[in-house]
């Protein structure tokens, strides 16, 4: 699923709005993560434009994180074993 961040950085001029489109939660939270640090006020949504919570965010890049570490694993049918 791709994800929409949008902020805007109210204290700072001369950067005042950001909008960027990415293709996955993990990648979605390190760019929210990276703005919120520099003082900007984010909002999630995706492509439909729902809104999508931080901490749903979290979730699901932890949950991405799985999905690559199984498909990473062995094949159990193959030689290795």
């Amino acid at each position: 699923m791709a994800y929409i961040i949008a902020g805007a950085n109210l204290l700072n001029r001369a950067l005042p709005t950001i909008a960027v489109t990415v293709g996955t939660a993990a990648t979605a939270l390190a760019k929210v993560t990276g703005l919120e640090a520099n003082g900007y006020f984010v909002r999630v949504s995706t492509l439909l434009g729902d809104d999508v919570l931080i901490s749903d965010l979290q979730t699901l890049a932890s949950s991405e994180g799985s999905r690559v570490m199984q498909t990473g694993a062995p094949d159990p049918r193959g030689s290795s074993y």
